[in-house]
């Protein structure tokens, strides 16, 4: 099942940041769900706060993956857009959480000081194959590293063919998400085939 090789990606991404590749179809969304879920645990987490970008707008299909999996729907994270005003988010981060959250929004709310960037706990970085150094998510990863050192960052993406694309695509990837580690997951890994092969009638 795919379980099989989601519980080995969760366990690596988890034990050290990095970008991490699925091919298409493979269920990148039920890996950035886990995190999700982990990190909007709050008898586990308190109060520490986790950004999710690239999600708005795709927000649902998150959703029932998470609700697929057995999250209660009160456990949902929260979606930030420019409809929440500055003082309502200022203090829902202060709750701490997961919050799916539009760059552009995290941006002003970060150079306002809405937000403290060395308060966050970190990011998820969906679709992390359109981050470079000049998109609102590197600007805002950017920020994040100058003022906060410890803080995680963990990037998804299911898009190989574009990360494959032009002269050290990965790399520049990486280097925007100021992630080191690359992991790859194809279709033809060993895991993922036994995984694939074991759920197939």
């Amino acid at each position: 099942m795919a379980g099989d090789y989601l519980a080995g990606a969760f366990s690596e991404l988890l034990e050290e940041d990095g970008l991490t590749v699925f091919g298409r179809g493979m269920g990148i969304r039920a890996l950035l769900s886990k995190f999700i879920r982990l990190y909007n645990d709050a008898e586990k987490w308190g109060t520490r706060l986790v950004f999710c970008l690239n999600v708005v707008g795709d927000e649902q299909a998150v959703f029932n993956v998470l609700l697929d999996d057995g999250c209660p729907r009160a456990q949902l994270p929260v979606v930030v857009t420019n409809e929440t005003p500055p003082k309502d988010r200022q203090q829902l981060y202060a709750k701490g959480g997961v919050y799916l959250i539009t760059s552009r929004i995290l941006v002003v709310d970060m150079l306002n000081g809405v937000v403290d960037p060395a308060q966050i706990h970190g990011f998820l970085v969906h679709q992390a194959h359109r981050v470079t150094e000049t998109s609102s998510e590197g600007f805002i990863l950017r920020i994040f590293r100058q003022a906060n050192r410890s803080g995680f960052v963990k990037a998804f993406s299911e898009d190989p063919e574009h990360l494959s694309r032009g002269f050290s695509k990965a790399q520049k990837v990486l280097q925007a998400c100021f992630l080191r580690r690359l992991y790859l997951w194809p279709r033809f890994r060993a895991e993922v085939i036994r995984s694939l092969n074991a759920g197939t009638p």
